[in-house]
């Protein structure tokens, strides 16, 4: 399925425990912040490294797309990401997608807080 199919079709289908929150936030500081940085900014350990800087998730256009557009975005791949469809399972993407959606709303939290 497209990614671009996925941002209509797929919707998250798991609640935001703190169970998933947590399983989410270790795939994320796995697979992702090496990248993205711990809070998704993109800033990460590699970053400097990479043709174009990674996105900002927590603040960037990402806060704007659907669940479904974001988990196939981690399970698809696109531009320079790599496809994570091997390393994670259907429900960890899911998992990373929540924590990604935490953040967003902690920096929203932030910038609210700062005015």
């Amino acid at each position: 399925m497209s990614t671009e199919s996925m941002t209509v079709r797929l919707k998250n289908s798991l609640s935001p425990t703190l169970e998933n929150l947590a399983h989410g936030k270790a795939l994320f500081l796995t697979n992702c912040a090496p990248c993205h940085g711990e809070n998704g900014t993109g800033n990460g350990p590699v970053a400097h490294l990479l043709k174009d800087p990674p996105k900002n998730l927590a603040t960037g256009q990402s806060k704007d797309l659907s669940d479904g557009y974001i988990y196939g975005v981690i399970r698809n791949g696109i531009l320079l990401m790599p496809s994570y469809a091997d390393a994670m399972s259907s429900s960890e993407r899911w998992q990373v997608v929540l924590f990604v959606r935490a953040l967003q709303q902690g920096a929203a939290r932030e910038k609210t807080a700062q005015k």
